[in-house]
């Protein structure tokens, strides 16, 4: 008792403690990442990656992490945001990103009752199902539900469970080939 006094006591070392806080939670998240489907070789300085964003919620800094966590990795980043209504302008960047010689798909979509829908925006479905394959690693910030049937066949997935920015740092640890050992949830 004597030491938890010590830790939260005013005037403390309250930096040091944030410091530990951020800590456990990068630790936490990277510990939860879950992969599936084909793995892709993890992304290097100088590759050069599309990153669309399909952000269900309009999330104040959705995927704001994983792209300063890739682009001071040294990887060039041709970033696009698609919202549930997504204008010809953002479809436009999407298949702009969607073109180059890699792509990530960063995937935000918490559950609200709101939404009055499971899981993503129509929108964000097909143009989540148009991304090329063969080519795509989906960084789901937001656990398996919402990409049930969505994600293209042959795609690697990469499960993050929140949209925290811990949990977009270890997603983009895991792009750049830290491992995922997490295991997906079962029904």
């Amino acid at each position: 008792m004597a030491a938890a006094r010590r830790r939260t006591r005013v005037g403390g070392d309250l930096a040091a403690a944030h410091r530990a806080a951020l800590e456990v939670a990068d630790a936490l998240a990277a510990r939860a990442v879950t992969r599936q489907g084909p793995p892709r070789a993890p992304l290097r300085a100088g590759d050069d990656v599309g990153v669309v964003v399909l952000d269900d919620d309009a999330v104040p800094g959705l995927g704001h992490e994983v792209l300063a966590a890739l682009g001071d990795a040294g990887v060039r980043l041709a970033p696009a945001v698609l919202t549930p209504e997504p204008g010809d302008e953002a479809l436009a960047r999407a298949q702009a990103a969607a073109a180059r010689p890699r792509v990530v798909a960063l995937v935000g979509c918490r559950v609200r009752a709101w939404k009055g829908r499971p899981g993503l925006a129509p929108a964000l479905q097909a143009a989540l199902r148009d991304l090329p394959a063969e080519r795509l690693t989906v960084a789901a910030l937001c656990g398996p539900a919402p990409l049930q049937g969505h994600a293209p066949a042959g795609a690697e997935v990469l499960l993050g469970y929140g949209d925290e920015p811990c949990v977009q740092r270890a997603l983009a640890g895991a792009l750049l080939g830290a491992p995922a050992p997490g295991r997906a949830p079962t029904a």
